[in-house]
């Protein structure tokens, strides 16, 4: 199965449109942290650490309700860019929830209407590759490895607990495969000096002959 994403020409396409959307710091988060839906729903100001510039996930909150736990059952952390940093920093000045990811009214984001709510942004962004919530997840591992992300950085991320489950991004880095050069060599140096072909022209042009032969002799 091949994930879709957006490119960066996308995301500020998206994010550009959805300024003003109420769910606009969801996506943003979404985007650049690579949290699950249920995790931003169920994201509260006691996991977030301004000091530390770190976000703890300990929670969700689905259309079940909110849950002491994770999908893996797994407490991890999340480094928070600047961007993100100052993002939530004027949620925290703007609203008095419990809750991180509001409405610009101050209650919770319902998470049963999100993905209506994202198919109605991407119409008025015109975004001709529409994608769902979680592809938005997608999108973060994908650019994270195109920036030259480390691997093994991103299963701790995303909260994977086999690798084989991140690995689905490794081909995105430009130094995929790259550093296998050094693990090729066969011990074997080759004896061929000049810099021209290896073929004789005219052992190429007897070649030819031959097999234009074969041909019509079956």
């Amino acid at each position: 199965k091949v994930d879709n994403y957006w490119t960066k020409k996308e995301i500020m396409q998206f994010l550009s449109s959805a300024y003003q959307s109420d769910h606009y710091p969801l996506y943003f988060l979404a985007l650049h942290t690579g949290m699950r839906l249920s995790e931003l729903c169920g994201l509260k100001w006691d996991r977030v650490d301004f000091a530390l510039s770190q976000i703890s996930i300990t929670r969700t909150r689905d259309k079940t309700g909110l849950k002491e736990t994770t999908k893996t059952k797994i407490k991890r952390f999340l480094p928070m860019t600047p961007e993100v940093k100052r993002l939530l920093l004027n949620l925290f000045n703007y609203h008095e929830s419990e809750f991180v990811m509001t409405r610009l009214d101050g209650k919770p984001i319902d998470y049963g209407h999100v993905y209506r709510k994202l198919k109605r942004d991407q119409r008025n962004a015109r975004m001709l590759n529409k994608i769902s919530f979680h592809d938005l997840r997608h999108t973060f591992a994908t650019q994270f490895m195109i920036n030259g992300g480390n691997i093994f950085e991103l299963q701790k991320i995303l909260g994977h607990t086999k690798i084989d489950m991140t690995m689905r991004y490794a081909h995105f880095s430009p130094e995929h495969l790259h550093s296998a050069t050094k693990h090729m060599d066969m011990g074997v140096k080759s004896e061929i000096k000049s810099t021209e072909p290896y073929a004789n022209p005219k052992d190429v042009s007897e070649t030819i002959k031959l097999l234009k032969r074969r041909e019509f002799t079956g």
